[in-house]
């Protein structure tokens, strides 16, 4: 079976640990089999608003209100999905990104992640919508899948009423290929973050890095994904950010098995 390295990202802030949810990217929910359901629609904190282009995606509503999911192909065949709400006179939107060796702050500007995105354009109830090859606007084709690849799925409950709150149930069984199990994704995440260390974080001059990763080159970008630095320096584990504005930056380690990232916060 194929083994990717994964991307993560965490927000080191005041010298805690950010715990995230499921609301923003890096926070996404492991689906490891061929129906997922969400009997409700959980109240979740969402850091990271604006992930989502609405400039370059169907998405008209950025990221709100809404969830993030991973799964992953163990080869080559067809994603096929539907989503089915669980009141069917509720709407749900979606957007499918490629993610294999990728990160979440590059789906803001890299119109290249985005591989599918429904956003049906009549208002009121529209049924179950996916990656399904239907007839009828809410649904969209199939995809063929060439690769071991891996995909984050948004699904957006943004024009969903205050007080409703029944989920959805997806299913993945006219799927052709194998989904790759929760216990690889989430080892290799754990694994890789942990080799990967920031520190003062926050920081205002100067930001130093340590990992027994090899890699190629180191990159650093704003949160518009914007390369604000970056080097192939691997001795330089000192970097000074001390005239980088104030905020929260995202660092990256590039190999040719992938990128591991972490966020850190530069202040005044």
């Amino acid at each position: 079976m194929n083994k990717f390295v994964f991307s993560i990202t965490f927000c080191l802030i005041s010298g805690f640990i950010h715990t995230q949810t499921p609301a923003d990217c890096i926070g996404a929910e492991p689906i490891c089999s061929s129906t997922y359901i969400l009997p409700v629609l959980p109240t979740e904190t969402d850091a990271y608003t604006g992930e989502i282009n609405p400039g370059i995606s169907c998405l008209a509503t950025y990221d709100q209100k809404g969830r993030w999911y991973k799964f992953a192909s163990t080869g080559a065949g067809v994603l096929n999905f539907s989503i089915h709400p669980i009141d069917t006179t509720y709407d749900f939107d979606w957007a499918l990104f490629k993610m294999t060796n990728r990160d979440c702050s590059e789906i803001w500007s890299d119109l290249s992640i985005a591989i599918g995105c429904n956003f049906y354009g009549v208002q009121g109830n529209n049924g179950s919508t996916g990656a399904n090859g239907l007839s009828g606007g809410q649904n969209s084709p199939a995809i063929n899948v060439d690769t071991a690849t891996l995909f984050f799925l948004y699904i957006s409950s943004y024009a969903l009423a205050s007080n409703d709150s029944l989920g959805y149930i997806i299913d993945f069984t006219q799927t052709t290929f194998s989904m790759q199990g929760c216990d690889i994704i989430s080892v290799e995440e754990y694994n890789l973050v942990e080799s990967l260390k920031l520190f003062p974080n926050p920081a205002s001059t100067v930001l130093n890095y340590q990992t027994d990763l090899d890699f190629s080159f180191w990159i650093i970008r704003d949160m518009h994904g914007r390369v604000i630095n970056q080097s192939s320096a691997k001795n330089k584990e000192s970097i000074s950010i001390a005239s980088y504005p104030a905020g929260v930056y995202l660092f990256e380690i590039h190999s040719e098995g992938g990128i591991v990232s972490k966020k850190f916060l530069k202040y005044d």
